[in-house]
């Protein structure tokens, strides 16, 4: 027979199953399918619709929980509800803490449009040092790759060669590596000792990994829209403002500003930049050679003490900070939705993991998608995760879909049936050796996904 509860309501004048519901276990897989046909007559509703609808037969043990699970296995449900994977914060690299030269790592990015009074356009290019803040700033009318290299051409000659970029994936910076990639660089070392420019790129669609440079184009932007407001100035006017704006992004304070005037000056870009201020010598004092190397010796010193002020200091301070989050698990094959803010959600496409790709500290933040139109890179907080996968199967069996649902739960009466109750399977039993997912659902073969991805 079956097993039925006894509500409060028994008294009520109503139908017999809603009276005495039908007690059923919540992990057999029958109740999984029983569940999600009643969720897809409902059309695809949420929890407490659908288990308040499922009372009025059933009472399902865990029913909350149950009904939860079987809906993250609706992917028509996890294409508008499911959320995008995360992943600690990762340790700042090598060449954002390193000793190194002010600008031997920088990070580069435009921004504008800028309107000029003769209604033409440009754009302001910021090259900014990885390690000491500092900023270089040039104008350029065009986003074409000459003229960026026109830009880079200016930066190098005043403030030297860098050894690495860091930028984005934009057409003109693009282009500008490759240029420099062409180059026959055993010629050019026969008659120079200068060294190849590393080039690094972000990933597509991931901008928070330039945040050393994005917060500083914030700040330039901010700046421009309080001096400039809707005025429009002339070439050199423009250039002049840039250049303040440069000043004063430099004179910002990278460490705390104490109230004591016995404490030392709070540190800034620009003093890695300029010469450090001395106590002037008269001009009529005679300046030997003895003095000029005293002097020398006394400029070095003070560099170095700065040097190490900016160590303890600065990164010092640089302390692993990270929200808490719930670290997502994402394995090769799994079937993932991938997002994008321009387009509506019910247009994002389908894709297919087909590579992960570790950091320095064995967190994936980075993998390789398999579309219908090809394979490229993204990171993984643009992926929504289906929960399908070719390669997970469940402990939780399923009996084979010819097993007709009415031959398990037939309608129940007040009165004893000759129908068998609900039979306990034995979870450690694998019914079925098709792949299932990590809730024992069934995994359709991977053909069928072919038409998305």
């Amino acid at each position: 027979g079956l097993l039925r509860v006894k509500t409060k309501i028994s008294q009520r004048s109503d139908i017999p199953t809603f009276r005495f519901p039908i007690l059923l276990p919540s992990k057999h897989a029958v109740i999984g399918k029983l569940i999600f046909e009643k969720h897809v007559e409902l059309s695809h509703a949420g929890i407490q619709i659908l288990m308040s609808s499922l009372r009025e037969n059933y009472w399902i043990l865990k029913s909350r929980k149950t009904i939860r699970q079987v809906i993250r296995t609706c992917v028509i449900c996890q294409r508008f509800a499911s959320r995008p994977l995360e992943v600690v914060s990762a340790p700042l690299p090598e060449d954002r803490v390193r000793d190194a030269y002010v600008f031997e790592v920088v990070g580069v990015d435009l921004c504008g449009p800028l309107y000029l009074k003769n209604k033409t356009k440009c754009w302001a290019v910021l090259f900014t040092c990885a390690v000491y803040r500092a900023v270089h700033i040039e104008l350029v009318t065009s986003l074409s790759t000459d003229s960026f290299i026109l830009a880079l051409r200016r930066f190098i000659s005043r403030r030297g060669r860098p050894a690495t970029i860091y930028s984005d994936n934009g057409t003109n910076l693009v282009g500008t590596s490759n240029e420099l990639k062409s180059v026959d660089w055993g010629k050019i070392q026969e008659y120079a000792s200068v060294k190849k420019i590393q080039w690094k790129f972000n990933p597509p669609s991931a901008p928070w990994w330039g945040g050393f440079w994005e917060r500083l184009i914030g700040m330039l932007k901010s700046i421009l829209r309080k001096v400039l407001g809707k005025a429009s100035l002339q070439f050199e006017e423009l250039c002049t403002v840039l250049c303040d704006a440069e000043g004063i992004i430099n004179s910002r304070l990278l460490t705390y500003l104490s109230e004591d005037n016995e404490d030392l000056v709070a540190l800034t870009p620009a003093m890695f930049l300029q010469d450090v201020k001395e106590i002037g010598v008269p001009d009529i004092d005679q300046i030997d050679a003895k003095r000029m190397n005293k002097r020398f010796f006394y400029r070095q010193k003070l560099c170095q003490d700065l040097r190490k002020r900016f160590r303890i200091e600065y990164l010092g301070h640089l302390r692993e900070f990270s929200k808490i989050c719930n670290e997502s698990k994402i394995k090769e094959g799994d079937i993932v939705l991938i997002g994008d803010s321009n387009v509506k959600r019910i247009n994002w496409p389908l894709g297919r993991v087909i590579k992960l790709y570790l950091g320095k500290d064995k967190k994936v933040r980075l993998v390789e998608i398999q579309t219908k139109s090809g394979s490229f890179l993204r990171p993984i907080q643009r992926l929504f995760p289906l929960e399908i996968s070719q390669s997970e199967k469940s402990a939780v069996p399923r009996p084979p879909k010819s097993d007709p649902l009415s031959t398990m739960i037939p309608d129940g009466a007040p009165t004893s049936s000759d129908s068998p109750a609900v039979p306990d399977v034995n979870p450690n039993v694998n019914v079925c050796s098709r792949r299932r997912s990590r809730y024992g659902r069934l995994l359709k073969p991977s053909a069928l996904l072919d038409s998305f991805i």
